[in-house]
């Protein structure tokens, strides 16, 4: 039996740590042992994993870093994994350390858009990445836009083998029947629209929030926002301030994300950037009319043809994308979702990622 070890940052509730949820999955289903060790924060995902028969060592978690290191090394030694899988650049650094004292194989998946060192200066993050990488076998970019980032921005050493894998997705088969029959959005004009965000600057929600200034004469409508994160206070005085307080309100992280994304007639990402974009796969499996900024890794996502691909800037683009939407045929965007799903097969997924171990 092929065993596997993956290192991730954290477990908690995230765009990376769910994708890992779909890797181990699909390589239990291979006949792999998995193992997921985790460096800190809470162990919010935890039972998802032991669910898969994967184990979770927590043992390691909030620790000191350099003893962190060293009591993962000892447990390495005893317990020897020919493949380790780091995840998030905190994952990272620990396993380029580790690749000097252990014969393993090393691969890492870059899940973002962005620096390795994102508060950094640029050239400490290019020399920390370009170090680490270059002691991996391969790495992995979950969409084009991420190795297009690392290429140019020369986050990657020169030598470096890195692949682009997009994220797998199991569709939620309780609701994989699809609706045919033709209808708008919401023939009331009574609309719930909503985002699920860290609230940081880099997910763009005071132009989402603005967009409803625009949009408040014209039609019914609220704005729920899912999340929390160092924007929060700046994002409520921004509600607050534009007299927006009844129609706009910001909900605490939760795990009913399905639940959630089904109470919307209208899902949003408005980000100025993302590497990938879990969240509209697990919209359009819901069916839930998308609309998303027209940049990074997102026209690869919800394909460079769709029509309520919004320029991130622009208020008056988004607004208009959302009163277009209001009046769609549905229908015809269940159709081209569903078509759009196929392409992100997690069975697929996986055999990219066993073709890159097995080449290494």
């Amino acid at each position: 039996m092929k065993k596997v070890l993956h290192i991730i940052t954290t477990i908690e509730f995230g765009g990376a740590e769910k994708q890992l949820l779909v890797l181990t999955k699909t390589q239990i289903f291979e006949g792999r042992l998995v193992e997921v060790i985790y460096l800190k924060g809470s162990p919010e995902l935890l039972k998802d994993f032991e669910d898969l028969g994967v184990k979770v060592s927590t043992k390691f978690a909030n620790t000191y870093p350099p003893f962190q290191v060293l009591k993962i090394l000892i447990y390495l030694k005893k317990n020897r994994y020919g493949i380790i899988h780091a995840h998030l650049p905190r994952a990272e650094l620990l396993c380029a350390v580790l690749s000097y004292f252990l014969k393993s194989k090393f691969f890492y998946t870059r899940h973002n858009a962005e620096k390795f060192f994102p508060k950094g200066p640029g050239f400490v993050s290019r020399l920390l990445s370009r170090s680490v990488s270059n002691r991996f076998e391969c790495g992995i970019a979950i969409s084009q836009a991420v190795k297009n980032f690392l290429v140019v921005n020369k986050e990657i050493a020169r030598n470096s083998k890195l692949q682009m894998i997009y994220y797998g997705f199991f569709p939620n088969k309780s609701d994989s029947s699809l609706k045919y029959e033709k209808s708008t959005v919401n023939n009331q004009k009574n609309f719930t629209i909503g985002t699920i965000a860290r609230l940081t600057t880099q997910k763009n929600l005071p132009t989402l929030i603005e967009s409803i200034v625009l949009l408040k004469n014209k039609m019914n409508l609220n704005l729920l926002i899912l999340g929390d994160g160092p924007k929060k206070n700046e994002l409520q005085q921004l509600i607050d301030d534009l007299c927006l307080t009844e129609r706009v309100k910001i909900l605490p992280r939760t795990r009913g994300i399905e639940e959630f994304l089904k109470s919307l007639d209208i899902f949003v990402l408005p980000s100025f950037y993302e590497g990938f974009g879990l969240v509209l796969l697990e919209a359009m499996n819901l069916q839930i009319p998308i609309i998303a900024s027209n940049n990074s890794a997102i026209p690869e996502v919800m394909g460079k043809e769709y029509q309520f691909l919004f320029d991130c800037y622009s208020t008056e683009d988004l607004a208009s994308k959302i009163l277009q939407i209001a009046e769609i045929d549905k229908a015809k965007l269940i159709i081209y979702f569903k078509n759009r799903l196929e392409i992100f097969n997690a069975e697929q997924m996986c055999k990219q990622v066993s073709d890159m171990y097995a080449a290494s």
